[in-house]
């Protein structure tokens, strides 16, 4: 259950992260009735997830494929299925393309270089399969989040330096 835990915290925290300016532009573009959607926002991903952990003790399908199933059926699941894998690959891809442009513009690669890398990495993760993936998704979640913290103390640090707050005057 704890890489369960785990993985929920570290899909939210990334795509809070990822996406942040444009929720921060959403919620205050509407004042103080932003913060009464922040609200709702926080309320719906902690109920959300107890209801289904409890639907699935309830009724024993810990599994993807028959807890799905029960609840919208085998036809429609076919169809949610294809769908799934589409956005699996266009999330593969834009994940590529995002890891050969870090690698290209912190270590200098050349961009093909890199998005060769990227994908090798990819195919790695295919051929060596679901339980390598597995194996690994407390340590990969962990280093998610730690590169999330690091990257957001390193922002604040750099702002407020910017900024010259606490007596820092580093200007970019």
């Amino acid at each position: 259950m704890g890489s369960v835990g785990l993985t929920y915290v570290g899909s939210i925290a990334a795509g809070a992260f990822s996406t942040g300016v444009e929720v921060v532009h959403f919620f205050t573009y509407f004042g103080s009735l932003g913060l009464f959607s922040v609200v709702i926002a926080a309320v719906l991903f902690t109920l959300f997830p107890i209801i289904g952990l409890e639907y699935a003790r309830l009724t024993g399908f810990y599994d993807y494929g028959r807890l799905v199933k029960s609840l919208i059926g085998e036809v429609p699941y076919v169809l949610f299925e294809l769908v799934y894998v589409a956005l699996v690959v266009l999330f593969i891809s834009a994940v590529m393309a995002a890891g050969s442009q870090l690698l290209t513009s912190i270590l200098g690669f050349n961009p093909y270089y890199g998005l060769a890398l990227m994908y090798l990495v990819s195919l790695l993760i295919v051929i060596l399969g679901r339980r390598v993936v597995l194996s690994s998704e407390t340590s990969l979640t962990t280093v998610k989040v730690s590169i999330i913290t690091l990257a957001t103390l390193t922002i604040i640090y750099l702002s407020w330096g910017y900024l010259g707050c606490f007596g820092f005057h580093n200007h970019l």
